[in-house]
């Protein structure tokens, strides 16, 4: 018995052998690119699925992000409102006062104009000037701002020589002064306004402060 029962196994492993060495010498080229055919496509749709959430996102994100620029464009228009208005709020607090104020520094002005518009488009010379006090022989222009820049200055100063250019165009020989007023002024601002030869205008407490340059006035 023990021997029909080693034989029986012996006959089974031969078996299996055989069995899995026909499987194996079943594994053909054709197999292969099956199984990599299968595999590519798996990895396919794994970056189709990828891909469809990176767009999703970036949908989403750029929704976002025109919605935040929306916001920002919004909030843009609301603070230039706000400085407009605050503008105009200080114009009304400081220019009434200035013919007045300016006799103490020796001007007799006869007349003030607020938002004192030139259009000279022959001449390419288009331009507002916040206050422009005058007389026979002089004018003071004035910009008024809530808070004062070096870049304001500069723009007066391009300002000034477009009002020198058009007075002369017109046989107006008067000197052109320059003045800077604002409610803000930042100490090295100070310094560079009055560097320029510009008077600067400046609320100091419940009253209107006028300092005069450290040289000579600059005339235009």
């Amino acid at each position: 018995m023990p021997k029909i029962t080693a034989a029986i196994k012996k006959t089974a492993s031969k078996s299996a052998v055989k069995t899995a060495a026909k499987a194996a010498r079943k594994l053909t080229v054709e197999d292969l690119w099956l199984t990599i055919e299968k595999t590519q496509a798996s990895i396919d749709a794994s970056f189709d699925r990828t891909n469809a959430t990176i767009d999703r996102i970036a949908k989403e994100n750029q929704a976002s992000i025109k919605e935040s620029r929306a916001s920002i464009k919004k909030m843009e228009a609301s603070i230039g409102r706000l400085s407009n208005k605050l503008g105009e709020i200080m114009e009304s607090l400081m220019v009434p006062d200035l013919v007045a104020r300016f006799k103490r520094f020796g001007y007799q002005f006869e007349h003030i104009s607020r938002n004192h518009e030139i259009e000279d488009v022959e001449h390419d010379i288009i331009m507002e000037i916040d206050a422009l006090l005058e007389n026979g022989d002089c004018a003071m222009a004035v910009e008024v701002k809530v808070t004062l820049s070096d870049d304001d200055v500069k723009e007066h100063i391009t300002r000034m020589e477009k009002l020198r250019r058009h007075a002369l165009l017109h046989d107006d020989n008067r000197k052109f002064y320059a003045a800077m007023a604002a409610a803000v002024i930042p100490k090295n601002t100070r310094i560079f306004t009055l560097k320029q030869g510009f008077y600067l205008i400046e609320v100091s407490g419940e009253n209107i402060k006028i300092t005069k340059p450290f040289d000579e006035p600059r005339a235009f």
